[in-house]
């Protein structure tokens, strides 16, 4: 608790998923996944009240209501937070390297997943690398955003299949649910009484289809914004406000990870390049090591 001592002095853990590896929460959890290729767990648990401590760690840990109306106390170390009666949908963040201490009364489940983000930092942009220190009010309260519910999900059963096309696909979403969940952190106002206009789901889904589909070729927002039926000024704030990005860096970056799962899979660098709309293989070298840290020649099996 806050005021006990001991509390600040709690073990530091490699990863959050080893805590449902032993201890008390392992007795409680149904399942455990890997998900994509950067080390991301999804834990998906029902319980009964309790009173738990997870341990400090590395990871950003982001925690889904999947049902359930219990009241939850919890703190990182300083002061008590209440949420009376949470609802199916609502999600917390804990943040990195503290301690929580929280005390639930009610069944519930819960979807959690474990994001580390020192494997994420080379594919992350700056404003979604803030996470690692500024949450805004993420864990403060919890929140409602149907975005981050369908993303987290939607990782969920991406786990329960593994296979290189799964593994991209999740890739891809861990990197959606980060950006929007900066761009959330980024939010001003609380989000009960802002009005953001967005993509709905499908409009989402319209675009991010239309990417992955021409990414060969030269890709403009003015053929972005139709799919949408949309103004281009309009296309580009309800982007930015969905992905937390620009059209523009958005596109960089799938063209980025789409070489990656190539040159992964054998894929000769020149084609690669083709392949993925870039002019040629310096230029995609220079984008892959601006973007990722390294060179795509090391990514060769």
């Amino acid at each position: 608790m806050p005021d006990d001592p001991n509390f600040l002095s709690i073990p530091w853990r490699e990863s959050h998923a080893s805590i449902y590896a032993d201890g008390t929460s392992a007795t409680q959890t149904s399942e455990v996944h890997s998900v994509g290729s950067h080390g991301v767990r999804v834990i998906r648990f029902e319980r009964g009240s309790n009173a738990n401590v997870d341990p400090p760690c590395p990871d950003l840990v982001l925690g889904l209501d999947l049902g359930g109306s219990p009241n939850v106390r919890w703190s990182w170390g300083d002061r008590w937070r209440e949420h009376p009666a949470r609802r199916k949908g609502w999600f917390g963040l804990s943040p990195v390297g503290e301690p929580g201490f929280f005390e639930v009364e009610g069944r519930h489940r819960v979807l959690v997943i474990s994001f580390p983000l020192g494997r994420l930092k080379t594919v992350l942009d700056d404003d979604v690398n803030q996470l690692r220190s500024d949450y805004g009010d993420l864990h403060d309260r919890y929140r409602q955003d149907r975005h981050v519910s369908f993303m987290a999900n939607h990782l969920f059963e991406l786990s329960l299949t593994p296979s290189p096309a799964s593994q991209f696909e999740a890739d891809t979403t861990v990197y959606f649910l980060l950006a929007r969940l900066g761009s959330l952190a980024n939010e001003k106002k609380p989000l009960e009484v802002q009005a953001v206009e967005r993509f709905n789901l499908r409009q989402q889904a319209t675009v991010v289809d239309y990417i992955e589909a021409n990414l060969s070729k030269q890709i403009q927002i003015e053929k972005l914004a139709k799919q949408v039926h949309m103004s281009v000024r309009q296309f580009h704030g309800y982007f930015v406000s969905t992905f937390g990005l620009a059209p523009h860096r958005f596109v960089m970056h799938r063209r980025v990870m789409r070489a990656k799962s190539l040159i992964e899979s054998g894929t000769e660098l020149a084609e690669a390049a083709f392949e993925c709309g870039f002019s040629d293989q310096s230029h995609l070298t220079r984008v892959f090591k601006k973007t990722l840290g390294i060179l795509p020649s090391s990514l060769r099996p």
